[in-house]
């Protein structure tokens, strides 16, 4: 971390601190495992939408499905985006530029 600051993120896998600092350095607000409906989002950016990361083990594991997750964040009112492990091996400019771009 830059000057040693205090990372207060709570990341449930490596995936999810990787995206999250990509996405910094693109000058966004990320902030990992906040807590909506009594569900862990992985990555709420910019405070308006949510990206879900798949494809890596969680510490702890979910006791929902994803899409079940996904349902019940999206009734909060939020937007989510996701992003896959495959994916990201791939090319994770492309998942940048998907996620990121406004709809």
């Amino acid at each position: 971390l830059i000057n040693n600051e205090i990372d207060e993120n709570i990341y449930k896998n490596k995936l999810e601190r990787e995206v999250s600092d990509a996405i910094r350095k693109l000058e966004h607000k990320v902030v990992a495992g906040v807590e909506i409906a009594g569900l862990s989002a992985d990555l709420v950016v910019d405070d308006k939408f949510i990206i879900e990361i798949d494809g890596m083990e969680d510490n702890p594991k979910a006791h929902i499905s994803n899409m079940k997750k996904q349902a019940i964040l999206e009734r909060c009112g939020f937007k989510v985006k996701r992003i896959t492990f495959r994916e990201w091996q791939y090319s994770a400019k492309a998942c940048l530029d998907r996620v990121l771009t406004v709809e």
